[in-house]
């Protein structure tokens, strides 16, 4: 667990801070939430014990009352703008040590706007703040406990496995029925199964939105519209692909990845379009560069890969080698997107460890589940589940830690 310091102004928030410090040290310790209790006089040299704990911190929070840009130093200026403020100066070594910020807001306060605050600490207007009020203190408390303890990535791992082996089983079923049903039938079966496909990823979808529901802000109503619109995006993409599977096969060959998960994502970035503020040009930005790393990531796995997996005795090696096209479509996105994903090379790196790390776990678990197992349904549902449970977890992830470590994160939609 991350330190965690509290920054707030004796004269108008102490009593909330105090609270706040007890609560909190009750969930993780008095050893990893620090807060300054000591009147410190006026002209005293900023204190050596809070430059070591603001160093030690990887969370900050700083609390706002409705007094806190308006309040007076002895010449009668705002003290906010005072270099020699404590507040000023915690908040301003926070921002160059990289220290996440979230600001609190107590009793119908408002967050600052950045023409109100010096230039040095004027960041803490971007930030994510959470409100907390007398009269639901408790229940605001622990939105915010829930907040400074991060994903739940065991839940959410749980999450996946179960949605993706429900999800697999009416797949898996609705196949055995179908290729022994009459031949008029079959007709029709690739556009119903195309419909459970669009199923199978919005029980995913409504899983892995729900578990990261907390940590990412997302409303209720959120993850029921964005899980409709990926499953939409399914059903269209796993149809185009139908499409040029009937028509021409090598075609389908080399664009039903590039299709299949840009329409994903596709689905995905239009759901939560007003959370993450992100502009139709930037979901088209996205949405082509997904389809050109699938069109590229292809290319790759039938001209370069293939032969290489005739070759491969060792069966883990070669699942790992089978699972590269899904980490270069990852990697490709992330370096066409990078202008809107405002990733540096090392972050996109980290990302693609993240992944890569998933993919090997995947490829390892689906090795043993094929050997443990023997051929049935059962089988396909927890192979299927060993597959994406741990890219999508190792996707989320490396989401949440490069979230971490942004210094600018924008307020909730």
């Amino acid at each position: 667990m991350s330190k965690i310091f509290i920054s707030y102004r004796r004269s108008e928030t102490r009593e909330f801070a105090v609270r706040i410090y007890d609560r909190l040290v009750l969930e993780f310790g008095k050893d990893n939430v620090f807060l300054d209790v000591e009147d410190i006089e006026p002209g005293i040299i900023f204190p050596k014990e809070l430059e070591k704990a603001l160093n030690d911190s990887r969370i900050m929070l700083v609390i706002i009352g409705n007094n806190w840009l308006s309040l007076k130093d002895k010449n009668g200026n705002a003290k906010i703008f005072n270099p020699e403020d404590f507040v000023f100066q915690e908040i301003k070594m926070a921002i160059n040590n990289g220290v996440k910020i979230i600001p609190v807001l107590v009793n119908g306060s408002k967050i600052p706007d950045k023409l109100e605050l010096p230039e040095q600490i004027n960041q803490l207007s971007h930030r994510n703040a959470i409100e907390i009020k007398n009269d639901s203190f408790h229940m605001d408390i622990d939105r915010l406990v829930e907040k400074l303890r991060g994903p739940n990535y065991l839940l959410l791992g749980v999450l996946i496995f179960i949605s993706v082996f429900i999800g697999r089983i009416i797949f898996m079923f609705f196949r055995e029925t179908m290729t022994s049903s009459s031949e008029e039938a079959v007709i029709n079966m690739l556009d119903t199964q195309n419909i459970i496909h669009g199923l199978r990823w919005l029980l995913i979808s409504l899983a892995v939105l729900t578990g990261i529901k907390k940590s990412f802000g997302i409303r209720f109503e959120q993850i029921i519209s964005t899980s409709a619109l990926i499953a939409l995006g399914v059903i269209l993409g796993y149809s185009i692909n139908t499409l040029l599977k009937m028509s021409d096969n090598t075609l389908y060959s080399v664009l039903k990845e590039g299709i299949k998960y840009s329409f994903i994502s596709f689905g995905l970035l239009l759901g939560l379009k007003k959370r993450i503020s992100i502009s139709w040009k930037n979901i088209i930005l996205v949405f082509g560069s997904v389809f050109f790393s699938g069109l590229i990531s292809a290319l790759i796995s039938s001209y370069a890969l293939k032969p290489v997996l005739q070759n491969l005795d060792i069966i883990i090696v070669n699942r790992i080698v089978r699972h590269i096209p899904l980490l270069i479509v990852a990697l490709l996105t992330m370096i066409l997107s990078k202008k809107y994903f405002k990733m540096n090379r090392v972050q996109i790196l980290n990302m693609s460890i993240y992944i890569f790390l998933g993919v090997i776990t995947s490829a390892i678990l689906i090795d043993l589940g094929n050997l443990a197992l023997s051929k049935n349904i059962m089988r396909w549902g927890l192979t299927s589940s060993f597959y994406y449970t741990p890219i999508i977890l190792s996707i989320f992830m490396g989401v949440f830690k490069l979230n971490e470590k942004r210094k600018n994160i924008n307020p909730s939609a």
